[in-house]
């Protein structure tokens, strides 16, 4: 008869929803800057590029806002 082998290992399935984008600092971007419209910090990196090569999109957790945060600006 056959051997008794183990079922060889599945890949979890992918994940649904939005992609978790990669962190900021692998593009030399602050982690969590204060949101243009209401100053506040809980900050999330959306996209390292937004509409233009010069900044990123990051999302505000507290007002619920996509806002763009140029790359080189006065903290540069």
């Amino acid at each position: 008869m056959g051997s008794s082998k183990e079922p060889e290992p599945v890949d979890p399935p992918p994940r649904r929803g939005r992609p978790t984008p990669p962190p900021g600092e692998d593009y030399g971007l602050p982690e969590s800057p204060a949101c243009a419209f209401c100053g506040g910090t809980r900050t999330e990196l959306h996209s390292p590029f937004g509409s233009a090569l010069s900044v990123a999109t990051y999302w505000c957790n507290e007002c619920r806002t996509a806002f763009e945060w140029v790359k080189w600006g006065p903290e540069r």
